[in-house]
């Protein structure tokens, strides 16, 4: 009688799970970017994480909201991105991208302990679509973590939880304009890469000018930074071009920022962050500038 009971039990616990899934919002197409599906089962995926594309957000009394509601016009922002990010890694990778609730640009400034709330928000909901993704689209294959300033942050946060068995299958994971902490390094999952081929690692870097243009939000407390050039940690440079200019960046290891030069560096502004950040810091180039390097280093680790 006991054991027709637990049978019992069981049955309702997996028949809960089964319509738990069935329920995610994940199941439906129009939360993932070209509605989640892989190209060529024998390609490597990449799941990439947005960075932050909305500016400020109002709730239906007017009053401020510091979470995307995914609104058209807002997809049409993210998407502008994920079409880069796409086009970046090239046709050698599953591309799958989801449509989370991000925190708002605004949001930064809050109080500590509200920003931390919000923070938490979105990242339980890219944590809860990479499960589904690895659970449901991935279907075994190796994958790469990718993700750009609040898509880097997330990217850190999930590793730092990851199922060891999960990670097993991680090539690689590029935190683009988001630091790693000592802290972040304490985890098992989470590893500095040290060189261009090297597994399982976090390739972390943030450019600027100088020093004197860090931004706290994405680089304070980093304990380490990656040439995305030439994969070195020390400071030795490398030379790249961007749109026709010559540029040089090299690891300035007691930051562990990238300093950038260029006879046109001032030309290199984007002014929606100057409303967070100082002119000389380039978080908005860290995804521009290297686009050719990460797309050579994705097909390079994934052989």
């Amino acid at each position: 009688m006991n054991m027709k009971k637990n049978i019992a039990i069981i049955i309702s616990i997996v028949m809960l799970v089964c319509v738990g899934c069935s329920s995610s919002k994940w199941t439906e197409s129009d939360r993932w970017f070209e509605s989640g599906k892989a190209v060529n089962d024998s390609l490597v995926d990449v799941f990439y994480i947005v960075s932050t594309e909305i500016l400020d957000e109002k709730d239906g009394q007017g009053r401020d909201s510091y979470i995307g509601k995914l609104t058209e016009e807002e997809r049409k922002a993210i998407d502008a991105e994920l079409n880069y990010a796409k086009r970046m890694f090239g046709d050698s990778v599953n591309f799958f991208a989801p449509y989370y609730e991000q925190f708002t640009m605004s949001s930064i400034n809050l109080a500590p302990e509200k920003f931390k709330e919000v923070r938490h928000h979105a990242m339980e909901d890219v944590k809860e679509a990479f499960q589904y993704y690895l659970h449901h689209l991935n279907n075994g294959r190796p994958y790469i973590l990718a993700g750009f300033s609040q898509g880097g942050m997330h990217l850190i946060d999930i590793l730092r939880d990851i199922d060891p068995k999960d990670y097993e299958r991680m090539v690689a994971a590029y935190s683009i304009g988001y630091r790693l902490s000592a802290d972040d390094l304490s985890h098992p999952c989470v590893k500095a890469a040290e060189g261009a081929d090297d597994r399982g690692v976090v390739v972390s870097f943030n450019s600027v000018v100088s020093v004197d243009d860090i931004w706290p939000v994405v680089s304070e407390g980093a304990a380490t930074c990656i040439n995305p050039v030439n994969y070195r940690t020390d400071a030795t440079p490398a030379s790249f071009t961007f749109n026709g200019d010559t540029l040089t960046v090299s690891v300035d290891t007691t930051n562990n920022v990238l300093i950038v030069s260029s006879p046109k560096i001032e030309s290199y502004r984007f002014p929606v962050l100057e409303r967070f950040c100082k002119p000389g810091n380039l978080h908005h180039f860290d995804l521009l500038f290297y686009e050719e390097a990460i797309r050579r280093n994705v097909m390079q680790r994934s052989k």
